[in-house]
């Protein structure tokens, strides 16, 4: 059967096994609407499933019956996946999953957007558990084909088994890819968040991130792997690897070319851990950065190799020999020689493999009608009577040309910035491959004339993937200027205009190196001066790494979306840097970032930050992506929604601290988050927190679905209404809904706490969960767990209680990794590995006082 549209995509919902029928009677309405010719004959005589018949686009009106875009899927809970129901177990019950075929035909389905929450608890419970991607469930009769998924959007909180295409497979994935952001907590994979069944040439790109079992192409694999790759780029904490998380299936012929990054253990180059079958496959150890392959258990098989090793075989020869072998066994005589699959492309000496199909039913498979696999186009494209034959381009001996040697003189694929003009210029590459983006003439004037070159090809003829300093660099300076002279219009009226913007983001590397950028000036207070994100960078895409940066006495303030180093992130920033002042006459101001949906590892913020009206943090405004390992130090002052380190939290937030002064005018103010509906583990805050309804010494408000665990506050709290220790409010979940009460675990708070109304030591207001959980009812000055609401996991704790080293009263059930408890003179302190070395300990995490903090509350907010 035939789908022309996203409300016929919607409705195979109600039709799991494909016979055209819908599946329950209560459904068969919703069905007869999207299928009205198959409903009127009741059912469709020998039909076992359904068909693209053209390319789909959530945001593109066309692609609806209707001819107007369904909002409720580009944001809220964005897409319901297909059947997301499937119950625990080993393998996992997929029986309540799709059971038919659903052929892509080669078409793309376009922007797929995901947001599920589903709360900690329902995840420990329960065996009906739910998974996340196009499909949330496929079941072992279920198969899905050559379908391509382009700027897919998955982001869930607490949900186990996220994938851009399907949650859990249980069914067989063929020729298929899925290219985007994949952002899960346990089980999450570019392609499946989990596999049982199997994957055949089929591959990923974009980024993936999550708790535990991680991977490029499948979280958690228990089937066959075969034939596939990915170039995704993968982060999480435990059991994390370039193409699988966790292993116990079979992983053949396949390779990872991605950087897998694991802050809890160490990230396996090709899989994370428990190695089941892998054989003849392989991982880029230059571009991944592991020798290893695997965290845990043997790796026969496997092999780490170099890029020019990967890319040096023209031919199934040499270490691909096998690669065109029987290896799934798919005609059942156990010979390789039989049955041979021919999905290869070996590309020249310069090019990874690609996977080659026939999606143009002309009969001749090519690698470059199956996606983006990030390979320059054949120009022109050769005819398709024949099979192309690739030409083998051997290593050039000639010296580097000129150009090449001034602009990436160390040769790293980065262009070399040496004055402003230059850093100004790279708005017009956004995508950093030396070659300007538009061709108009005055953006190749001002391009060219930053970077002044004989090539008719570009800066690297078009080999670049970004730009990096050279050397610091000051606006104040005229010596930081190509010109010699002060930009005036750069360092007074409007100031900086931002790099990247929505719609046309910076999607490239940008490398610091440890260099200084002082002096940035951006005055943009009105709707006429104002981009829609505001920093040194505007937009940074999600193809995007910025590392190593650090800004120095910028002045940044803007209408909206403010940040020092970037408004909008939803690719990676590491090991950068922002102090000076962050303004937003409106609202959404951070110190580093106004607002992540991708990663911040080891970055901090020495800003001062202040919010005309809401959602104001002193790192980041608002984040739903995962920030972890960084810290803010500013004080921070808005009207509402206003943290030490992020003012709104939606995603995870891991090894952060904040301990700057905060202030809010009106309500939710948290010396770390003013409101949180994600995850907090291992987070802490010293400031002082001075605010309205609903202030707590770490968090504002934890809502429902909200997850806080080994934290701790011991800076004193000032508020009217819901004022406690720990938390202003822990709200409760909604009856009938999957949210769930908002959770605390093993936490403790000390700081003074004053307020007006439901005033308690560790919560102001309680309507959620506490658990192995202590305040210390002498410097807080209050007995009360809670001043409204009944709170049973927390135990009121005198000073002594708190610093004793008896591990078996009220730190019985605490994570020892987490925790330092000191001497008995000591609070517990919290451990992290800040440096990167492999070891935690609380002394590299921050400035913990131990001791007793102030015991007067402060008298009035200032």
């Amino acid at each position: 059967m035939e789908i022309t549209s996203l409300e016929q995509l919607d409705a195979i919902r109600y039709d799991l096994d494909g016979n055209g029928l819908a599946d329950s009677y209560s459904d068969a309405q919703a069905y007869a609407a999207a299928f009205p010719e198959i409903a009127a004959a009741e059912a469709c005589k020998g039909c076992a499933g359904y068909e693209l018949a053209g390319p789909l686009d959530f945001q593109h009106p066309g692609s609806y019956a209707s001819g107007e875009v369904n909002p409720a899927w580009l944001s809220g809970s964005g897409w319901m996946p297909i059947a997301p129901h499937y119950v625990y177990g080993s393998p996992h019950d997929t029986s309540s999953g799709f059971k038919a075929v659903f052929d892509g035909n080669g078409h793309t389905i376009s922007n797929l957007y995901v947001r599920r929450t589903l709360a900690d608890d329902s995840r420990i419970g329960g065996d009906d558990r739910k998974a996340v991607g196009l499909f949330g469930v496929v079941h072992e009769t279920g198969i899905l084909r050559r379908i391509g998924m382009v700027d897919v959007d998955v982001g869930v909180t607490n949900y186990e088994d996220a994938g851009g295409l399907v949650g859990v497979n249980g069914g067989q994935i063929h020729y298929s890819y899925v290219d985007g952001s994949i952002t899960g907590v346990y089980g999450a994979g570019g392609l499946t968040g989990e596999n049982y069944g199997t994957i055949l040439a089929s591959y990923t790109r974009g980024s993936v991130s999550g708790e535990a079992m991680v991977g490029g192409l499948s979280g958690y694999n228990k089937g066959e792997i075969v034939a596939s790759y990915t170039k995704a780029q993968v982060s999480g904490g435990s059991e994390v690897g370039g193409l699988v998380g966790y292993n116990h299936g079979k992983v053949l012929a396949s390779y990872a070319a991605n950087r897998p990054r694991a802050y809890e253990e160490e990230a396996g180059g090709l899989i994370g851990a428990r190695l089941g079958v892998a054989f003849a496959s392989y991982w880029d150890t230059q571009v991944s950065g592991h020798e290893s392959s695997v965290s845990s258990d043997s790796h026969l098989g496997i092999s780490g190799l170099t890029t020019s090793e990967l890319q040096q075989p023209t031919q199934a020869a040499g270490i691909y020999e096998l690669w065109r072998a029987d290896l799934d066994n798919a005609d059942g005589d156990y010979n390789l020689d039989t049955g041979r699959e021919d999905v290869w492309d070996f590309g020249d000496s310069a090019q990874y493999p690609a996977l080659k199909v026939d999606f143009n039913g002309d009969g001749i498979s090519t690698w470059w009608e199956f996606g983006d696999q990030g390979r320059d186009l054949p120009s022109p494209l050769p005819l398709l009577s024949a099979e192309p034959t690739p030409t083998h381009v051997p290593i050039p001996t000639l010296p580097i040309p000129t150009y090449l040697i001034e602009y990436d003189s160390d040769g790293d694929g980065l262009i070399e910035i040496n004055n402003l003009e230059q850093l100004d210029a790279i708005r017009y590459d956004l995508d950093g491959n030396g070659i300007v983006d538009d061709d108009s003439t005055i953006a190749a004037a001002v391009y060219g004339s930053a970077f002044p070159t004989l090539s008719t090809g570009g800066l690297c003829s078009g080999d670049c993937k970004g730009y990096e300093l050279a050397r610091s660099l000051d606006f104040r300076k005229g010596s930081c200027y190509a010109s010699g002279v002060v930009n005036e219009s750069w360092v007074s009226g409007s100031g900086w205009l931002p790099i990247g913007s929505r719609g046309v983001a910076f999607n490239a590397t940008f490398n610091g190196n440890e260099h200084s950028i002082s002096g940035l000036y951006i005055n943009r207070r009105t709707l006429l001066d104002s981009p829609n994100a505001i920093g040194l960078f505007g937009v940074a895409g999600e193809s995007s790494f910025i590392h190593n940066a650090r800004l120095i006495e910028a002045q940044v303030t803007g209408l909206n979306t403010i940040g020092g180093l970037a408004g909008v992130n939803e690719g990676q920033i590491v090991n950068s840097h922002v102090q000076g002042s962050i303004t937003s006459v409106q609202h959404a101001a951070g110190g580093l970032v106004a607002v992540n949906i991708g990663e911040l590892a080891a970055v901090s913020s020495q800003a001062s930050v202040l919010g005309g009206w809401h959602i104001v943090g002193g790192l980041v405004s608002s984040n739903a992506g995962v920030i972890r390992a960084s810290y803010a130090t500013g004080n921070v002052s808005g009207n509402g929604w206003v943290g030490g380190l992020i003012g709104t939290n939606q995603g995870q937030v891991r090894e952060s601290y904040a301990t700057g002064y905060v202030y809010s005018g009106w309500e939710n103010s948290g010396g770390l988050i003013g409101v949180n509906s994600g995850a907090v583990v291992s987070g802490y805050a010293t400031g002082k927190v001075c605010g309205g309804r609903d202030s707590g010494g770490l968090v504002g408000v934890n809502t429902a679905d909200g997850v806080i665990s080994d934290s701790y506050a011991t800076g004193s709290v000032n508020g009217s209404y819901n004022v406690g220790g720990l938390l202003g409010t822990n709200g409760p979940g909604i009856f009938g809904h999957s949210v769930q009460p908002g959770k605390v675990t093993t936490s403790y708070s000390v700081g003074a706490v004053s307020g007006v109304e439901s005033v308690g030591g560790f919560i102001g207001a309680n309507g959620g969960i506490v658990l192995d959980s202590a305040w210390d009812s002498e410097t807080s000055m209050q007995l009360t767990a809670s001043g409204e609401g009944v709170i049973e996991g927390a135990h009121t704790a005198t000073t002594a209680d708190l610093q004793s080293l008896d591990t078996g009263g009220i730190f019985a059930n605490w994570i020892g990794h987490r925790w330092d408890f000191g001497d008995d003179n000591q609070y517990p302190a919290l451990k992290a590995d800040m440096d990167g070395n492999g070891t935690a300990t609380w002394q590299e995490f921050g400035s913990q006082s131990r001791v007793v903090p102030a015991s007067s509350p402060p008298a009035h907010c200032d």
